[in-house]
């Protein structure tokens, strides 16, 4: 299973259904259901969650009949590595915006170390984008 993918807010039903999905490619939500171990009751509300964070997408077959298809893993690891790039850089200037604009003594000039902080969030987004590779690359592995 993908638990760093629970530190980044999934639930264990869709990390277990994007599992299912991409060990065994394209499936109806009754076959997810059966093989990720998830109450068909609940298997489309998963399946749709995964939909909205783009790693699967819903299709339709021959037979008219909806399936859902894994996004690749090494795309969604891309995806996600610029999802918390953005919201870091995000983050980055709405704290600076309200550094500059408070007038607080209490401040320490310790606290302003900008290049300690941005070292730390750099390597904390290497550690999660080496942590998923690494966890993607197994759990994908059809052999």
């Amino acid at each position: 299973m993908l638990k760093s993918l629970l530190q980044l807010g999934w639930s264990e039903y869709e990390i277990r259904a994007y599992s299912a999905l991409v060990r065994s490619g394209p499936a109806t939500g009754y076959r997810v259901a059966q093989e990720a171990e998830i109450p068909t009751s609940k298997i489309y509300e998963v399946l749709q969650r995964l939909v909205r964070r783009h790693a699967a997408m819903a299709i339709s077959d021959d037979t008219m009949r909806l399936k859902f298809r894994p996004v690749a893993p090494i795309s969604l690891l891309s995806q996600l590595t610029e999802q918390y790039r953005e919201l870091f850089t995000t983050l980055e200037e709405e704290i600076s915006d309200l550094l500059v604009s408070s007038q607080s003594p209490s401040v320490s000039s310790d606290w302003l170390d900008w290049e300690q902080y941005k070292q730390s969030r750099l390597l904390m987004i290497e550690r999660h984008a080496e942590s998923f590779d690494s966890k993607i690359n197994i759990s994908g592995d059809k052999t």
